[in-house]
């Protein structure tokens, strides 16, 4: 649910699953994702990334893969920049005990999502995941998933990663040439 200052309800979302990995821009719009749903689950769905007016009106996908090619991702994180209102990022990462025998986006990828629906690749994070408890398993959990977060005025994205064996922080600098790849 979305309140206002005096604590009426703006809108209640439904359907659109967990929140917490969901970011709000500046002027107050909501970008969110569903993930993908095979065949098995009950039918099969695209991973998508959406952006919705806070009234819950003008909602737009933005970003939209297959599940056949999105079937690695296990989750991911959106984040949008302080004092940029036209894009967003998403930070993907994958299960360790789920990789792909041969790397194919999207997989662990810092994504810049623009709110006419282009986006781009930044970079890799070199991110898998792996769950406490898993055979293995490093119990790395939360503080290994990329949360890529820009700075206020998105010339900088810091996000975790755990390719080196340890779970570091690295700042990704933004490429300011414009420009993406349409849906």
């Amino acid at each position: 649910m979305v309140y206002d200052d005096t604590g009426a309800i703006v809108h209640t979302f439904e359907n659109i699953g967990g929140g917490g990995h969901y970011d709000f821009s500046p002027d107050g719009k909501l970008a969110y994702f569903k993930m993908p749903q095979s065949a098995r689950q009950g039918g099969e769905s695209p991973l998508e990334i959406h952006v919705v007016n806070l009234d819950g009106t003008g909602d737009k996908v933005l970003y939209s893969v297959p599940q056949s090619q999105a079937r690695y991702v296990q989750n991911l994180h959106l984040s949008w920049p302080d004092k940029v209102g036209d894009w967003f990022v998403a930070a993907l990462f994958p299960a360790a005990g789920n990789l792909p025998p041969a790397y194919a986006p999207p997989l662990d990828e810092i994504i810049q999502v623009r709110t006419d629906g282009t986006w781009r690749y930044l970079a890799r994070t070199g991110t898998a995941y792996s769950n406490p408890g898993a055979r293995g398993a490093a119990g790395d959990m939360f503080w290994a998933q990329p949360l890529a977060r820009p700075s206020s005025d998105g010339k900088r994205i810091a996000f975790n990663s755990n390719r080196s064996g340890a779970i570091n922080e690295y700042i990704l600098y933004v490429p300011q040439a414009s420009g993406g790849q349409a849906k």
